[in-house]
Parts: C-alpha cells; sequence; structure tokens
C-alpha cells in the first residue's frame, strides 16, 4: 500500500483508475443525494404548506370568535337600560365601572365610550386624537363596526355597537391589541411553531410590520413578498426568500377600518426549521457517501496495483527493446488479457530482433554495394568527362578543316558531301556536350556563376539565335517579356541560355507548324523575386503519364520519337538538372490545344541600382 501511495501522479495508472472511480461513485453520490435532499424539501415544503394552511384557517376561526364575543358583549351592554342612561345623562362613574368590569372579564386592551362628538365620554374627557380618525368615520355610519385600526403604532382589533337613548347617544367600542404577546398566544395555538405578524401600508405603498417581529435587514424584502401576493391575489403559501433557504409564508387580509391603510396578517416558517428533523438522515448519507468515497479509492488504488504491475513490466520490456538489449522478453503469471498481450510482446520482440539481424547483414552486403556503385559511378563519370575531352580535341579540328573545305569545294555533290561532315560533326559535338554536362552534374562538379546582366537582352539574344532555324521549318518564333521582367539581374547567364536552348530547340524540333512562343514574367516578393520562363508550342504534345520519362537520362516520350527526332534524350535531364542546381524549377505540362509547354521559375536576385540603358548597351 506504500507503494500505491509514493508517487501520485495523475500520469500513473493507479491514480487515474482512482480518481476515475471516485469521480463516478461521487457523481452518484451527489446525484442521489440531489434526489433525496430534493425529496425531503419537496416533502417539507408540502408539509409545512400545509399546516401553514391549517393554521391560517385556526386563525381565521379565532378571530372570528374573539370578534364575535366582543360584539355580542358590546351589544348587551349597548341595550342595557341602565348602561344607556349613564350615558345619556354622562354618569361617568357609572360608565366607568361597566367598562372596568367588562374590561377585566373580556381581557381586552381598550373598552370605551365614543361620543357623537367623537370625544371619550369619560370624567376626563380626552380624546383619542387624529389616529382615531379612521374609527370615527367609521362609527358615522350609525351601524356596528369590525376590524382593524392603528392607535399609536399599535394595531387593534376593534368592534363597536350603537348607544341609542333612545336616540344615538355614541358607541360602545372594545378592542384588543395585536401586540407580540397577542400573537405569541396565537402562535401557540398552531400546530407547529410558526411565526405571526401584522403588516399595514402607510405612505409610500411599503408593507410595514405593527411589532418588532421583522428585522430591519429583511422589512424590504417582506414588503415586495407581500405586495406581490396581494396583487396576485394568492390565497396558498409560497416561499419567502431568504438566508437559509428562506421561508414558507402566507399573507391573510384583514378587514380594515381604514381603507387607505389595509393590513394583512403573515404567517410564515423557516424552511432551516423544517428541514431540522432530517439532518440526521443527511449527515448520515454525507458520512455514509465519504466513507464509500475513500473505500473506492483504496479499493482503486489496490486494483490498479495489480494490473500496473505486469503492465510495468511490459514497459521496461519495451524500453530495454527500444535500446536494443537482447534479453527484452517479460514474464506475466495468469492467463488474462494482460497475459495474452505479453506472450504476443514477446512474439513480437523475438521476430523484431530476427528482422534488425537480417536488416543488419541486409545493411552491410547495400553498403559494399553502394560503395562499389559510387566508385563505378565515379569511374564511369570520370571515363566520360576524359573520353568527351579527349573526343571534342580531333572533332573540333573535323569541324574546322570542314568547313574551310567547305569554301574551297564547288562541285554540287562535294558541297553536299561536306555539308552532310559539317552537320554529322555538330551533332556529334552536342552529343559530347550533353553527355560531358550529365557526367558533371552526376559529379556534382558543375558550378554556377553569378554576374549581373539584362534579362530581356538575354531573351532576345537567345530567340535571336535560333530563329533562324525557326523560319527554315516555317515556324514563328516569339518573345513575350512583361514590363516587369526587364530588370538587371544577378544570375548564371550560361547556365540560363543552356536551359532555354534546350527548351526551345526541343519545341522547334518537335513543332511542324504554328509557333513557339518564349514567355518571361516576374512574381514574388520583393525582397525575393522568382521569374518564369514558358516556353510553349504547336506541336505533337506528349502525354501525361509519359512527363516523367521526360527529364530521365536517356528518355524521350517513346522509342518512335528518338527513330524519328533523333537525339540522346539528355537535354531535359541536363536542364532539370541545372535549374535545381541554381535552385529553381523545371517542369512541363502538355497543352489542351495540341502541342506542349514547358516552365522554368528561378529566383534571381535584382542588382540594386543597375542602370538599364548601360546593360543593355553593354550586353
Amino acid at each position: 500500500m506504500t507503494e500505491l501511495f509514493a508517487r501520485p501522479s495523475f500520469t500513473r495508472l493507479s491514480t487515474k483508475l482512482a480518481v476515475l472511480y471516485a469521480g463516478l461513485f461521487g457523481a452518484i453520490l451527489i446525484f442521489v443525494s440531489l434526489a433525496v435532499f430534493t425529496a425531503i424539501t419537496h416533502n417539507a415544503t408540502r408539509l409545512v404548506r400545509d399546516e401553514l394552511q391549517a393554521s391560517g384557517t385556526v386563525f381565521d376561526r379565532i378571530w372570528a370568535l374573539r370578534s364575535e364575543q366582543m360584539r355580542e358583549s358590546a351589544a348587551l351592554l349597548s341595550k342595557d337600560f341602565g348602561f344607556r342612561a349613564a350615558v345619556a345623562t354622562s354618569d361617568a362613574a357609572t360608565v366607568r365601572s361597566a367598562l372596568q368590569n367588562l374590561h377585566a372579564r373580556l381581557g381586552i386592551d381598550l373598552a370605551v365610550i365614543v361620543g357623537v362628538d367623537g370625544r371619550i365620554v369619560t370624567d376626563s374627557g380626552r380624546s383619542l386624537g387624529p389616529a382615531a380618525e379612521p374609527l370615527y368615520r367609521a362609527l358615522d355610519s350609525g351601524e356596528g363596526v369590525g376590524g382593524v385600526f392603528m392607535l399609536d403604532g399599535m394595531p387593534y382589533q376593534a368592534v363597536s355597537a350603537p348607544v341609542l337613548s333612545p336616540t344615538l347617544a355614541g358607541w360602545v367600542v372594545f378592542a384588543a391589541k395585536l401586540d407580540d404577546r397577542e400573537m405569541a398566544s396565537l402562535e401557540r395555538l398552531a400546530a407547529f411553531p410558526l411565526q405571526a405578524v401584522v403588516l399595514d401600508r402607510r405612505a409610500g405603498g411599503a408593507w410595514t410590520p405593527a411589532t418588532g417581529r421583522v428585522g430591519d435587514a429583511e422589512r424590504g424584502r417582506v414588503s415586495r413578498f407581500i405586495a406581490d401576493a396581494v396583487a396576485s391575489g394568492a390565497k396558498a403559501p409560497l416561499v419567502l426568500p431568504g438566508p437559509a433557504g428562506g421561508s414558507i409564508a402566507m399573507v391573510k387580509p384583514l378587514a380594515s377600518l381604514n381603507p387607505a391603510s389595509p393590513a394583512v396578517l403573515l404567517l410564515r416558517y423557516p424552511l432551516a426549521r423544517a428541514m431540522a428533523p432530517f439532518e440526521p438522515l443527511i449527515r448520515t448519507l454525507v458520512l455514509t457517501g465519504a466513507g464509500g468515497v475513500l473505500l473506492v479509492v483504496v479499493g482503486s488504488f489496490m486494483l490498479a496495483g495489480g494490473l500496473a504491475k505486469p503492465i510495468t513490466a511490459l514497459d521496461e520490456a519495451a524500453q530495454r527493446l527500444a535500446r536494443g538489449e537482447e534479453d527484452a522478453a517479460v514474464v506475466v503469471d495468469g492467463r488474462d488479457e494482460i497475459a495474452r498481450l505479453a506472450e504476443s510482446f514477446n512474439a513480437m520482440a523475438a521476430e523484431i530482433r530476427d528482422r534488425e539481424a537480417k536488416m543488419r547483414r541486409d545493411a552491410e552486403t547495400l553498403v559494399v554495394a553502394l560503395d562499389r556503385a559510387e566508385a563505378a559511378n565515379r569511374t564511369t563519370n570520370q571515363f566520360l568527362a576524359n573520353m568527351s575531352h579527349e573526343v571534342r580535341t580531333p572533332l573540333n579540328g573535323v569541324l574546322g578543316l570542314s568547313h574551310v573545305l567547305a569554301t574551297t569545294v564547288k562541285d554540287p555533290t562535294q558541297q553536299e558531301l561536306v555539308a552532310q561532315v559539317i552537320a554529322s560533326a555538330e551533332t556529334l559535338e552536342t552529343l559530347l556536350s550533353d553527355i560531358l554536362d550529365a557526367a558533371k552534374l552526376g559529379a556534382r562538379e558543375t558550378e554556377v556563376r553569378l554576374e549581373p546582366f539584362a534579362l530581356d537582352v538575354c531573351m532576345r539574344a537567345i530567340v535571336a539565335a535560333w530563329s533562324g532555324r525557326a523560319e527554315k521549318r516555317g515556324l514563328r518564333l516569339v518573345v513575350d517579356i512583361a514590363a516587369g521582367a526587364e530588370r538587371v539581374v544577378l544570375g548564371d547567364p550560361a547556365r540560363l541560355r543552356q536551359i532555354l536552348d534546350n527548351l526551345i530547340g526541343n519545341a522547334v524540333k518537335f513543332t511542324h507548324q504554328g509557333e513557339v512562343r518564349l514567355t518571361v514574367r516576374a512574381g514574388g516578393q520583393v525582397a525575393r523575386p522568382r521569374f518564369r520562363f514558358e516556353v510553349s508550342d504547336t506541336g505533337v504534345g506528349f502525354d501525361l503519364a509519359m512527363k516523367e520519362r521526360l527529364f530521365q537520362p536517356f528518355q524521350q516520350g517513346d522509342s518512335s520519337a528518338t527513330r524519328r527526332y533523333g537525339g540522346t534524350g539528355l537535354g531535359l535531364s541536363i536542364s532539370r538538372g541545372l535549374a535545381e542546381l541554381m535552385g529553381g524549377v523545371l517542369d512541363g505540362a502538355p497543352r489542351s490545344e495540341g502541342g506542349s509547354i514547358f516552365f522554368l521559375e528561378l529566383p534571381l536576385a535584382l542588382v540594386a541600382g543597375a542602370d538599364l540603358t548601360q546593360s543593355r548597351a553593354s550586353a
């Protein structure tokens, strides 16, 4: 177990498996816990809603019974003959005594006689002041009234009965405070410990509690909740947002004696308290889940340890095999998939050792063969170069003497024979030059000499050299040089001319009618310009499948072309080698309208500050 936890790293199989299994178990646990918690919360909320609904009904009945009791007592008192006579004669002592008896017997907070002038009929004659204006307006109806009104910031539940003697002499008013003590007594009658508070809507539209049962921090939230409930006419309990999940609350409108200041009863029960009975279950679920995660982690490490040991052995054997060690076999006990994998690995290692041994033997044979081939190639190239030089010397003598002889011979038959000798010697000279160039390219002895030259002058000189031969074959030889290509560049004009001579010579040779065109364009970036040279013709063309053969030494399009047109097949091969030597590309393609096109792309640096006119004049 110590080895399993020795190097905790996410690159190890044990760690990956532990994280994977723990993650899966944790995800399942979270899902189950959320489902359980949701079900518990739903059941607790439903239970609280039902209890609040029932408590609201109980409160309605209690208030209705108390109102009815105070109303009956007020009505009996107002109909008592002696009491009416005392009110009519302003007998304050009798009135006070009667009121005090009822006050004590009924347990009410306010028992007064209000005269028709709005004053209390007592020996002091004290008025209730402006706060009782809503009560006075309600009493003006002449009938008994009942409802809630505010007096000195305290809500009262009040009832009244008119005193007739025989005309209206005043009203008996009984009222009970709706203070914290009264709310507590109502709460004790509920089936569970809810919280009740009376609020009234004052100036500005805010719902304000009459007692201290709503803290300052939650007054705004409670006011908005009551406003929404009243506006929507909701009668069922709703969720009141707040700390620890908030509360389940229900708003019950109260009959108010002042329509401008309505009052409501707010019943609420905190969800945290509703969830308290389920806390042991949730705690048990969390502890069980944590223990399960721990067991999964430990079990994953133990399982991974059993899996990692043979895999580690396979890894070490693979490393030995990669280092080329002979002993790269691995031994794994068992008959499971890993054991079969080890057997396959051992078979593969043995096969690799056999192949490597064979490859070493083949490599040694190839090295010897390569050395021999390179030596033979060098000997061949040296032989060709020497032979070309040796043959060129007498050949130049033959050409020189033939030209001299051509000027002295007057007989037409002899002139034709001398002309054939000159043509054959020139063909032989071309063949020797091609063989020598091919040999130099093969031996990597060809050099590129950079010098400035006017590109357009060079192109026109090449075309001028071939114009006579093109005219003899009835062909048009056209040169098209773009304005951007009339520049002085740095390159090897002799190698460029050799390439274009080969391309134009092939075009003239394989074209029977039409034209041969040389096009020069400039492109690339300003800092690294590239020039494109295209030679197109209207000749016999070639198949696209034969293109690669054209650039192989001693190859033409087909064998019939050699017999019909002659040539060694070295021109395009040498031209491509020279193009690559100068950092360029040479390629070709058949034209859809007939004929062929060959293009050469070369990077030629511009000569800064060169005088183009002077360069042309010097050329």
